[in-house]
């Protein structure tokens, strides 16, 4: 087995030149393409009564929360039904789209269509039992003078200490890493043996990744410590719909957040696992290397209680508000970074049953409008999680997805 040291440093080259090159990308594109289009889809989802909850579920796939926090407005205005939200809800995995869209596409694409499918039969379920009737989900004269958000509310001091970071320092220095890590990402993943045939790059941004790393973890935590977790910011619709300069701002700080939240949780995921694995194998007499780690958890990969297990786990992993825990739990899932020493620990029902069940920040959206609204989609949710999750278990017992 390699040494802690070299574990981690090839782990953390590989976040840096190949989550982070992608993911930045990612980012950009679809947080503009939410940005330019939005006026647009509230047109579109208003004059499509009937199919409602089919239009629901798609805005779920908006990668990150921004389409289910949109019609969550749409929903406090009462221009849409609780049936179109639960299916929006279902469908979204907020940042974690972000990190399967890098790591593993295909499987998104299966998640997707399964949390769809789920979506769409939950949604109409809601909508035929006219549970938002029965419980009188509706927007209060108070709350819908305000218009809900996902940017976190910032206490005085917050903004004064982290106002220039968060506006100028931090995106150019995401820019400046991206335009120094992206050329090698491009040799990493079209280039056979790309990594090997440039060990001079290689270095550089390991060793790079050994110190910027730690310290976006660390600004992420500080920022988390005095940024309050509240996102019912009075927004005016002019300042979310903005299309000027200052919506622009807006734009480039959700990319930032966006980018430390997601390398932060990876970052710590990771160096968890890894400590974890290498005290497992190093220290104990069970296994010779990472190889016989991953044949014993292979076995019990394949039993329906380890199965089971691991889809109620999923399921009440994504009871917790935002995506940090989700993205942790979809890394020991898939167990895709860290090269020979990596370790996925599930399979896909469990990655089916989270998906259905988490909100991303979104979740946290509905809560500060609707308590009582939300305790019930949560309730519907993680039975959907459950029930979907147990139906998919076959997938991976029998299959190779």
């Amino acid at each position: 087995m390699e040494s802690l040291g070299n574990v981690l440093l090839d782990t953390s080259g590989e976040i840096l030149y190949f989550i982070f090159g992608w993911l930045f990308l990612a980012i950009i594109v679809f947080q503009f393409l939410n940005y330019f289009f939005e006026d647009k889809w509230e047109i579109m989802i208003q004059e499509k009564n009937k199919s409602d909850v089919l239009i629901g579920g798609i805005f779920g796939f908006i990668p990150g929360c921004g389409g289910t926090i949109f019609l969550i407005n749409l929903f406090k205005e009462e221009k849409i039904g609780l049936g179109t939200l639960i299916a929006a809800f279902i469908t979204t995995i907020g940042e974690v789209s972000f990190i399967l869209i890098v790591i593993d596409p295909l499987l998104l694409i299966y998640i997707s269509i399964i949390s769809y499918i789920s979506a769409i039969i939950v949604g109409y379920f809601v909508k035929y039992l006219k549970i938002q009737e029965k419980y009188s989900l509706y927007a209060t004269a108070e709350t819908k003078k305000k218009k809900l958000h996902n940017h976190q509310k910032e206490s005085k001091k917050a903004l004064e200490i982290f106002g220039f970071s968060d506006h100028f320092i931090i995106p150019i220095f995401f820019t400046i890493l991206f335009l120094f890590v992206f050329p090698f990402t491009i040799i990493a993943s079209f280039i056979p043996e790309g990594p090997e045939n440039f060990p001079n790059y290689l270095s550089a941004i390991q060793w790079t990744s050994i110190v910027i790393l730690p310290l976006i973890v660390i600004y992420y935590l500080i920022r988390t410590y005095f940024i309050r977790s509240e996102h019912d910011e009075d927004h005016s619709h002019e300042n979310i719909h903005d299309k000027g300069k200052e919506g622009i701002k807006h734009q480039i700080n959700h990319i930032s957040y966006n980018l430390i939240l997601i390398l932060s949780w990876v970052s710590i995921t990771l160096l968890i696992i890894n400590l974890i694995v290498y005290a497992i194998v190093y220290y104990s007499n069970l296994y010779q290397n990472i190889n016989d780690l991953q044949d014993n958890v292979d076995q019990f990969k394949n039993d329906w209680w380890y199965l089971i297990l691991l889809v109620i786990i999923g399921a009440l992993i994504g009871l917790i508000p935002t995506c940090g825990p989700q993205i942790a739990f979809t890394l020991l899932m898939i167990g895709e970074i860290g090269g020979s020493e990596a370790i996925a620990f599930g399979g896909i029902s469990a990655l089916i049953a989270n998906s259905i069940s988490q909100d991303g920040h979104a979740g946290i959206v509905y809560f500060t409008f609707d308590k009582k609204g939300y305790g019930i989609v949560k309730l519907i949710e993680i039975i959907s999680a459950v029930i979907f999750g147990l139906i998919f278990i076959p997938l991976d017992k029998y299959t190779n997805l």
